[in-house]
This record gives C-alpha cells, structure tokens and sequence, in this order.
C-alpha cells in the first residue's frame, strides 16, 4: 500500500511527511512537489511531469496542493491514464474554510476565491462519487506554523507588520479566531486514513470544517505570538494601541479607494471567525494552547 503526498513542501505536507514516517510504517510514502526537480518532482499544470508518478493498487491520495490544481489534476487524470484511478481507494485534500468565511465578501477577489473553493470541492466530490473512491476534504481555518524550512503565510505576515512597525492600531473589540496548527492538521489525516477500514469513517461528512483548540479574539492572537518570539526580536518592541472601533474603522475607509481587498481584511479583524470543530473532538488529541512552536 503507498500513499502519495502532493504538496509535500508546504509547511502542512512537510510535518505530514515527517509525522507519517513513524506513525504509517505499514505504508509506503510517495512525496511529490513542483519545488523537486528530480524523481518526485510534478507540476500539476503540466502533464508531462505526471507520468512521474507511479499508482500501486490500494493508493491513498493525499494532498495539500491548492485544491482546484487537484480537482484539475484528476480531471485529466481520466484521460491520460484512466487506469490508475481505479487503484485510488481514498482521496484526502486540504481546502480552506474561506469557502464560507469569503462567501459574501464585497470584494472580487474573495468571492472569487469562494466560488474557486466550492466548485473545487464539488468537482472533487463528484468526481470521487463516480469512480467509487473515499473523499475527505478538511477545510481549515487560520493555519499557521513553521516546519523545517517551511513557513506558513499567515503569522508570519503578522509578524513582519509587527517587525517592521513600531506602532499597531486595531479596534477595541476585535473577532475570535481558531488558528489551527500545521502539525494539527497532519494529525487529522493520519488518524483520517488510520479509519479508513473501520465501519465508521463512511459516517465522517465529506467535508469537515476545522480549526485549533483554543479560541481567542484578534487582539490576544497578535499579543500572544508577540510573547512568543524571542526577547531580542523587534517584533516584541511593536506598540498594540486599541482604538473605538468606530474611529477605527472610519480612519481605515479610505483604503476601500486603493484596495477594495485590503479594505475587506481589515473589517474582518472584528468579524467571529471560530466555532469549528477541533482536533481533539475529531481525533482525542489536541494541543490546548496557542501558539505552537513559532519560529
């Protein structure tokens, strides 16, 4: 039985990988990414580079590659070689839970992202449906965390604002959040294909919106990865000054004439982004506390 992992250098893939190494020895494990240029090496845009893969019967497909790549990538998959889709047994994908929380956006590029998303998942659904093969898409929120020589985009944007500014300005009340781990999401897939062949994983929902264990609103989320860096780093010397959120927001609106996006990501620091499920409940295992290992 092997696995095969797209998306291996994402700091997800990475921790996955590493993680699986000790946790599914039974299987044998397949990365491939668009950053490898030798045997494992594939770009998903380009057919000429899938004949690097090699389908064994029983394959778990899992990926962390954007999730329209994948759903595309499969896609052609059934005519270039249809013969290998019947050896998939399961199909595992990473999307995001901006398939939700960017549904209504007023900005093009968000509700683009949405819809780019939900037809993704669907595609994939039906695609699974008609080949007879398991499908499990997670749909994280806020994932962040290092993991060797990757990093995540989400934090560490934080944290180059917090290096690079002396002051931050946010409103007085600001949303919850669920930052959820790189390692966290690794863990829900490996314990994912370790119930692939119990008589319940056919009762996991198709989709599983996800986040961490510990919900915080915005502000303690920049605080707290504030105290976690070391001493000497100049993101610690950044002021956090609150501000009404009324004059908060009225001193941001004239960004909505530069960038209708950035105007969008600014409103949202108010906005509850919490409320999924966590690792522990999916699983039994979860960390409790924020942040995790931050770099």
């Amino acid at each position: 039985m092997q696995i095969i992992l797209l998306g291996s250098t994402t700091s997800t893939g990475s921790a996955f990988q590493e993680m699986a190494k000790s946790r599914l020895n039974s299987y044998k494990i397949n990365a491939f990414s668009r950053r490898n240029k030798g045997l494992n090496y594939i770009d998903l845009d380009d057919q000429t580079s899938w004949t690097n893969i090699k389908f064994d019967n029983h394959t778990i497909l899992v990926s962390f590659a954007p999730i329209w790549k994948l759903s595309d990538f499969l896609e052609g998959l059934t005519v270039k070689k249809k013969k290998d889709i019947n050896k998939i047994d399961l199909i595992i994908a990473c999307s995001s839970s901006s398939v939700l929380s960017k549904r209504f956006a007023f900005n093009n590029f968000d509700k683009g992202l949405s819809r780019k998303l939900k037809e993704s998942e669907e595609k994939l659904i039906d695609f699974s449906s008609e080949n007879g093969i398991e499908c499990k898409i997670i749909q994280p929120t806020l994932i962040y965390g290092n993991h060797k020589e990757f990093k995540d985009k989400n934090i560490n944007k934080i944290i180059n604002i917090l290096r690079l500014s002396p002051l931050m300005i946010l409103p007085k009340h600001t949303g919850l959040r669920q930052p959820i781990h790189c390692t966290e999401i690794a863990e829900l897939t490996i314990h994912f294909i370790n119930q692939f062949q119990s008589e319940d994983f056919s009762c996991i929902p198709e989709r599983i919106l996800v986040g961490g264990e510990k919900i915080i609103n915005y502000q303690e989320m920049i605080m707290l990865i504030q105290k976690s860096l070391p001493k000497n780093d100049r993101a610690r010397k950044c002021f956090i000054l609150s501000i009404p959120n009324r004059i908060f927001f009225l001193l941001s609106s004239i960004i909505i004439l530069f960038s209708p996006k950035y105007y969008e990501a600014i409103l949202r620091t108010s906005a509850d982004l919490s409320g999924f499920k966590t690792i522990s409940k999916l699983t039994g295992k979860g960390y409790g506390f924020f942040p995790i290992k931050i770099e």
